[in-house]
């Protein structure tokens, strides 16, 4: 190698330069004097011409000169340069199979520490999915901190763990206590759609619109009973009345045989009964009291909600009228 490094060219100190260099010049200058102000015209074109082609006869010798003088000079330059690059490219094939095998040799030794790195994660990551740093896979990173950054990372899982699973605990409790279904509200914080508080919030407001319909429906329902009941009560004590004003209307045998005697009486039932048509302006609350002291005392109401029903009542009264 040594050798290499004291190796000698024989070089010699290029010089070249025109011997006549004034006498050329000299003549150029006197050949150009013969052009100084001439003036090309239609008259002197094709003079102009002809002295144009002169003068290039010259320039291109000179150009010629000088190209084979350069080729001549430059010649041990490239020999020399051919040698030098011949040895380059013997060294270049040797420096490239050892690339090749200190590639395959990094590679190598890469897999081994991604093996290693595999093995940390089974002893030290507890099953979690531990994100792997590029880092860890350098040939200078050291065992104790990659253990160091895989603990890290499992203690922050843990808390995000314990965090979900107290979420989870939580959003079950409301959906019980609420009586709703915990499973989509679930899906939700699994998915990252909402974090817990805003569930818990969903599934409050949830809870209160059930709880406000199902007031409602009750309510609803309530009213239909009671306007079943009313009805009912209508038409039984209807029934009664008709029974009573038939029974009233109808002679007894004695009373026959009185009138048969000229004693002639109208015959009336022992109880009458009244119907009104009246205008009530009442709250909700009023009207649930009132309905309660109605049936109470066995009046009967007839709720009369369209024209028809009007009309309907109005005949009935003209009718008993007549």
């Amino acid at each position: 190698m040594n050798e290499l490094m004291t190796t000698s060219v024989k070089l010699q100190p290029g010089k070249i330069e025109l011997e006549n260099k004034a006498q050329l010049n000299s003549m150029i200058d006197e050949l150009l004097k013969k052009y100084d102000n001439a003036l090309v015209s239609v008259e002197t074109e094709k003079e102009a011409k002809k002295q144009r082609a002169e003068l290039n006869k010259v320039k291109t010798a000179l150009s010629e000169f000088r190209i084979e003088k350069k080729k001549a000079y430059l010649e041990p330059l490239e020999v020399f340069e051919n040698d030098i690059k011949g040895l380059v490219e013997k060294l270049d094939k040797v420096i490239e199979d050892i690339g090749g095998g200190l590639k395959e040799l990094d590679e190598q030794q890469r897999q081994e520490r991604a093996k290693r790195v595999e093995e940390l994660l089974e002893e030290y990551g507890k099953g979690f999915d531990i994100i792997q740093k590029p880092s860890w896979l350098n040939k200078t990173a050291k065992e104790t901190h990659t253990i160091d950054d895989i603990k890290d990372q499992v203690r922050e899982l843990e808390i995000k763990a314990k965090q979900r699973i107290e979420a989870i605990d939580t959003i079950r409790e409301v959906c019980e206590t609420n009586n709703l279904t915990p499973d989509g509200y679930i899906q939700l914080l699994e998915s990252g759609a909402g974090e817990v508080l805003q569930i818990i919030k969903s599934i409050n407001d949830a809870a209160e619109a059930k709880r406000e319909r199902e007031a409602k429906e009750k309510e609803l329902a309530l009213i239909e009973e009671q306007k079943k009941q009313q009805e009912e009560a209508y038409n039984e004590e209807v029934a009664k009345l008709e029974a009573e004003k038939l029974e009233a209307t109808e002679p007894s045998n004695e009373e026959l045989a009185e009138a048969s005697n000229n004693d002639v009486r109208e015959v009336v039932g022992t109880g009458e009964v009244f119907t009104s048509v009246l205008e009530i302006k009442f709250t909700t609350s009023q009207f649930e009291a009132l309905n309660k002291a109605l049936i109470a005392s066995g009046v009967l109401i007839r709720e009369l909600s369209t024209i028809e029903d009007f009309e309907e009542k109005l005949n009935e009264l003209m009718g008993d009228e007549g």
